[in-house]
């Protein structure tokens, strides 16, 4: 049996995102979607893995107030 298949609708209305944001992410292989035709399909497993990855939002900055 055939694992479930999540649309970019589906996926942005369950995350609370927009469409674009899902298509961003697919784009930059962060969440991983099998292309069908000219629409894409998320596996529930992808979804979870998403969901779950640990989140790289921090981001270390550093700040060189003298130009050296």
């Amino acid at each position: 049996m055939s694992e479930p298949f999540y649309t970019i609708a589906e996926v942005a209305g369950q995350l609370k995102l927009s469409q674009k944001s899902i298509r961003r992410y697919i784009a930059a292989n962060e969440l991983n979607a099998i292309k069908i035709g000219t629409s894409y399909r998320i596996p529930i497993s992808a979804l979870e893995n998403f969901i779950n990855k640990p989140s790289n939002t921090e981001k270390q900055v550093q700040y060189d107030l003298f130009g050296n």
